[in-house]
């Protein structure tokens, strides 16, 4: 795949909301990507912003779309993949920068059968303790999501789908507040016979949250779309611990898995990890949509 002509076409979609403070620096690290100019477009969907997202997108060479009926990172992307016109879409986020590699080491996978392409996130230095917590505990650590008891799974900040895929299973489920790639890729894997691969040489860097609060607020948040995961998919009803209780268990672990951990560690894994128990048992009051998924 060294030659253009065999690279495919790639719709990057970014979901953006209140993101002023982060997504220059994303945009700022397109144009240095190692792919053909031609051949990749970049998609920025703001999704109902009250700051400077929107006026600071307009000015990098980007498509800027609008999804305002909806405050959901999932009905934002939803409306980038309405919109592409790439053969493949890769996801990443406001908070993320792109590796120069990053699309070329998708690229190198995206071939059929292959149908999903996951890619490594790592973390971008932070300052804070909140975000040094982060990066010690491996925060969107894809090597965890792709080892999944149930099936694996990618994480929307390095994920590459084939736009065939949407065809075949739908759209992300917008009514889910997180974990909407999970279940995008679980129906995937469960219902096409697309492939899913790993490309870890695929990398893009994420900043963590800065504050506390912006912390447990994200916990609280993994914790009510697990829920909502565990029903809609039945992980309950398996032989295997359900998809909550490994989830809590395993933060417990964290302390003899991680080298180096911060003194602050045992303080925010208690911290964390009674934010999504919290989360957890909201989740469990939230019915998701049970309806098909939109279609593409």
């Amino acid at each position: 795949m060294d030659r253009a002509v065999e690279l495919p076409r790639v719709s990057v979609v970014v979901p953006a909301r209140d993101a002023a403070a982060t997504l220059p620096a994303l945009l700022e690290s397109m144009p240095a990507l190692d792919y053909p100019r031609d051949r990749f477009e970049v998609l920025v969907v703001d999704n109902a912003s009250t700051d400077r997202t929107a006026e600071l997108a307009r000015r990098f060479p980007v498509r800027l779309l609008r999804e305002r009926s909806v405050i959901s990172s999932y009905a934002a992307r939803n409306a980038g993949i309405r919109a592409s016109t790439g053969e493949w879409i890769a996801f990443t986020d406001a908070d993320c920068v792109v590796d120069r590699g990053w699309l070329r080491a998708l690229a190198r996978e995206a071939a059929p059968p292959v149908g999903l392409v996951a890619g490594a996130i790592r973390s971008l230095p932070g300052g804070t303790t909140a975000q040094r917590f982060a990066a010690w505990i491996g925060a969107l650590d894809q090597s965890r999501t792709l080892a999944h008891p149930y099936l694996p799974y990618a994480q929307t900040a390095n994920l590459a789908c084939a736009a065939a895929v949407f065809r075949a299973v739908g759209l992300f489920r917008p009514d889910l507040e997180s974990g909407g790639d999970a279940d995008l890729c679980w129906r995937v894997q469960r219902e096409t016979g697309f492939r899913f691969v790993a490309a870890p040489e695929a990398v893009v860097f994420h900043l963590h949250r800065s504050t506390v609060r912006g912390l447990l607020a994200q916990w609280r948040r993994y914790g009510r779309g697990a829920a909502q995961l565990e029903r809609l998919h039945r992980l309950d009803d398996r032989p295997a611990a359900s998809a909550g209780r490994r989830a809590v268990a395993r933060l417990g672990h964290l302390l003899a898995a991680r080298p180096r951990p911060p003194l602050s560690a045992p303080l925010y894994l208690a911290l964390t990890r009674a934010a999504w128990a919290v989360g957890f048992r909201q989740g469990r009051r939230i019915r998701p949509d049970s309806a098909a998924p939109p279609r593409a």
